[in-house]
């Protein structure tokens, strides 16, 4: 349950973080602008409400359907997003994190329905005519219903508090407060509930602790602090800024991206408040109106005669029961990997990468190779989906912050995936004594070698299955990185499938140069890559050959593939070493 939490905060994460600097934009401007604010102006508070209502949700709805499919998912997300964010008053930012990523999702699937149907020279028209109509339905779907969603939601989050205060157990209040107002309900809840309730009390008390239920900066301001002294990256750099605008400008809004990044920080912001109110009720705090905004400075002018004491004693209490207990959720695991510490027994290690990271499907397979013998499964996945039962994750050294909230497992971070010298560490360390120095690098001799197959690779797109080909060439050492980009330009030239479930990525004439070794490498795509006019590769064979030698190595691949029974094994066998030999009959292994 934690990991799939983790997991869940890690999407989050992706959506919110790259966004955290348009909050604290807002965050300034509201703090500066509102008529509450430091420097009140009616012109430049105009630009406050649309900013939260439609900018930031669509900002978000964007992101997440670009992590899905790329530009035309940020595109149909943020159009779909739209009528949710004008059906209601409340800023939508859970519909936008939902909404994005779903609408992205179905337009890639629509897309893929319909690829292979298109008449040439229509894509462009059709493309943007079924993004259209799917946006098109999605934003009047979302108009429809999510207005009158929200409208229960509210009522029933109004109900609840309304319930838990008018039958003494204010304290507990926490419990639903914390959690609305991340989902930016705390507008709804402070006006719309507490405020017209601490009126009340007050006419007859002359003070309300009602008024400081929810505008008490204690809890969120020990999340901020936590990520502030023990994050990493964009959220450690973005929360001193944050902490001001929460606590002094009392825009609590700028913090609730933090903990839409970790959903597990909901729990310490819930004690925290809780403990605030415990402390505020013992010693019966109360203000004579609601503070707008939250700052401290707003909370200490409205503070009850004798209460001031009291209202920082609770401030403290709940931020310090906040600070200690994010602590926990956010402190980053095990990134430190000098001395590697590799776990006794391990069962399952991932390579986990991101889009475009073509090296690290090949550093799996070797990988894979050289524990075949060790009970120990090797996987390689998308650094968004790692499974519970993984013990180690290996990553580019860029991705350790991405998910290290999102495992348990030892988290290695390299810096290249095919020739790190922690991999080779590994691989001697649960190989023992049958290791050597040197294994997990060792060359080979002939123009084909067991480190240059690769086999089971997941289908994936033409030109990604050509720059996986120009990656391993580049591994390898047989060529520069210039000759992965004129593969791309002679594949738009003419197409390289040859025939026989077989295609053959190669640079141009002119590209001979980028060559350093004559070779070959060999990728196994069991379930085809689409080559186009209904071509479909299950081998893509990348060639380097410095002069004429490829005339050569052309001859010995058709030969090799020439009998179905052979090629029918080339395409299925998981074992490199029995392709190898194969290959070697015809003379490329030499």
């Amino acid at each position: 349950m934690h990991n799939r939490l983790q997991r869940i905060g890690s999407k989050l994460s992706q959506m919110i973080l790259p966004n955290i600097s348009a909050f604290i934009i807002w965050g300034f401007l509201t703090a500066l602008f509102i008529p509450t604010g430091w420097f009140p102006d009616e012109k430049l508070a105009l630009l406050v409400e649309p900013m939260a209502k439609y900018l930031l949700p669509i900002m978000i709805a964007y992101t997440g359907g670009k992590l899905i499919y790329d530009t035309r998912g940020g595109v149909i997300g943020s159009a779909a997003t739209f009528g949710a964010v004008v059906a209601t008053d409340v800023p939508m930012f859970a519909g936008a994190m939902l909404l994005g990523p779903l609408a992205a999702y179905l337009i890639k699937k629509a897309d893929n329905l319909i690829e292979k149907k298109i008449p040439g020279g229509f894509e462009m028209l059709i493309h943007n005519f079924s993004a259209g109509i799917l946006g098109l339905l999605m934003l009047v779907l979302t108009y429809l219903l999510l207005g009158p969603l929200m409208t229960l939601i509210n009522e029933w989050a109004g109900q609840v508090v309304s319930n838990i205060i008018d039958n003494g157990y204010i304290a507990f209040s926490a419990v639903i407060i914390e959690p609305a107002k991340i989902l930016f309900l705390n507008n709804i809840i402070n006006h719309g509930i507490l405020s017209p309730m601490g009126l009340m009390e007050t006419l007859e008390e002359g003070k309300s602790i009602l008024f400081l239920l929810e505008t008490n900066p204690g809890p969120g301001l020990g999340v901020l602090l936590a990520y502030w002294k023990f994050g990493k990256g964009v959220r450690k750099h973005s929360a001193p800024g944050a902490s001001l605008i929460h606590f002094l400008g009392g825009i609590h809004e700028v913090y609730f991206p933090f903990v839409l990044a970790n959903p597990l920080i909901i729990l310490p912001l819930i004690l925290g408040g809780l403990t605030g109110n415990l402390i505020f009720g013992l010693l019966q705090v109360g203000l004579t109106a609601t503070p707008s905004p939250g700052s401290i400075f707003s909370l200490l002018a409205l503070t009850a005669k004798g209460d001031h004491l009291g209202l920082l004693l609770g401030i403290v209490g709940s931020c310090l029961v906040s600070f200690f207990l994010s602590i926990v959720f956010i402190r980053d695991k095990d990134e430190e990997v000098e001395g590697l510490d590799l776990p006794d027994m391990v069962k399952c290690i991932a390579i986990a990468c991101d889009a475009g990271m073509g090296s690290s499907a090949m550093a799996a397979s070797r990988l894979k190779k050289l524990l075949m013998n060790e009970d120990i499964e090797v996987l390689h996945i998308p650094v968004d989906q790692i499974p519970d039962h993984v013990d180690i994750v290996i990553t580019h050294k860029l991705l350790v912050n991405r998910i290290s909230n999102q495992t348990s497992a030892k988290i290695i971070g390299v810096s290249d995936l095919m020739n790190d010298k922690k991999l080779e560490k590994i691989v001697l360390a649960y190989k023992g004594k049958k290791g050597e120095t040197g294994m997990f690098f060792k060359k080979e001799k002939g123009i084909i070698r067991q480190s240059r197959i690769y086999t089971g690779l997941p289908s994936e797109g033409k030109f990604d299955a050509i720059r996986r080909a120009g990656q391993a060439l580049k591994s390898e050492g047989l060529v520069e990185e210039a000759y992965i980009k004129a593969m791309e330009e002679r594949e738009n030239i003419a197409t390289t499938y040859i025939g026989s479930s077989v295609a053959i990525p190669h640079g141009t004439n002119e590209s001979k140069s980028f060559v350093n070794e004559t070779g070959i490498v060999v990728l196994q795509y069991p379930d085809g890559i689409d080559f186009g006019d209904g071509n479909i590769a299950k081998l893509v064979i990348g060639i380097a050959a410095s002069g004429d030698e490829h005339l050569d190595i052309l001859m010995k691949i058709a030969d090799a593939v020439s009998n179905n029974e052979t090629l029918a094994f080339l395409t299925t066998e998981e074992d490199s070493k029995k392709i190898l030999k194969t290959f070697e009959k015809t003379g490329l292994g030499g």
